[in-house]
């Protein structure tokens, strides 16, 4: 999963649920990409009041050819587990850092937030680079990073689930302040990376 992940993903979001208590995620991976639309659902700690957002943002692998110094969010395999925090400094226009780990757990660092997210009992782990673009649409839907509590990838079936288990800041919802919005049927903001798609 991780290399369909790689380059230009588009993420909308919308309050889900009579009680609007979590948020539903459209994940669409890049052009080149051969996967079908995915679709998410992220709980938080109180209801979303916001209007729909739609996130456009560039997603790179650590570990490939290049476009790390221009992403927005950084995904990388056990091999860069414990360098989150380096990672996120070095890279300034990064909002997401998301490193899988071998036991199946990711950890993310955000601004003003470093969050493990481990699966469900018997449940397969979600991809370091689907979780690190979820965040970032959370982000730029104005949201605090500690205040997701969950992910579930839904599948044919049932879901996979990721749950925040430990963490430190609160920190606040990044990138709400540079979205236009545009006329709708539904509120909608829009977040645009300004990272060159190819290169």
């Amino acid at each position: 999963m991780n290399g369909l992940m790689d380059g230009q993903v588009r993420v909308a979001l919308a309050a889900a649920g009579p009680d609007r208590s979590g948020l539903l995620a459209q994940l669409e991976p890049p052009a080149g990409a051969d996967a079908a639309p995915l679709l998410a659902q992220l709980t938080g700690a109180a209801p979303y009041r916001g209007p729909g957002v739609v996130d456009e943002h560039l997603s790179v692998d650590l570990a490939g050819p290049g476009g790390q110094e221009v992403a927005d969010v950084l995904h990388g395999g056990p091999g860069f587990a414990g360098c989150e925090a380096e990672l996120l400094a070095a890279h300034p226009g990064c909002l997401v850092v998301a490193v899988g780990r071998t036991d199946g757990s990711v950890r993310t660092r955000l601004a003003g937030a470093d969050l493990c997210w481990r699966p469900l009992l018997h449940e397969r782990p979600l991809p370091a680079a689907l979780l690190g673009s979820l965040l970032h649409a959370w982000l730029v839907a104005g949201l605090a990073p500690a205040a997701l509590h969950s992910v579930a990838l839904l599948v044919p079936g049932g879901a996979l689930r990721l749950t925040a288990q430990s963490g430190s800041g609160a920190g606040s919802g990044a990138g709400s302040g540079t979205a236009a919005r545009r006329r709708s049927s539904f509120a909608v903001r829009r977040w645009t990376s300004g990272a060159p798609s190819s290169w």
